[in-house]
């Protein structure tokens, strides 16, 4: 994982670096188009980091979710064995 956070942090300064040689820099309209497609597939790296950061926040979200309820559920159990034992 912190070799993906690496490659966000390293694909974000590549996005900025275009932004800001498009914005600051004199360019030929041939630069500014490599800087363009430098930044596009920057931002496309990210973008799929960010999706597969989502992905994992899910499932761990859901596997989460699913502890949760068996605990409930076993305590449910266990709360109703122990009332039909005192009756």
């Amino acid at each position: 994982m912190l070799q993906k956070s690496n490659s966000f942090e390293n694909e974000i300064k590549k996005l900025e670096n275009s932004v800001n040689n498009i914005e600051n820099k004199n360019l030929s309209i041939e630069e500014m188009l490599v800087e363009f497609k430098s930044g596009t597939i920057a931002a496309k790296k990210c973008l799929e980091i960010l999706n597969d950061a989502e992905s994992q926040i899910k499932l761990i979200s859901e596997e989460i979710d699913n502890i949760l309820e068996e605990s409930v559920n076993d305590d449910r159990k266990h709360f109703e064995r122990k009332k039909e034992s005192d009756q």
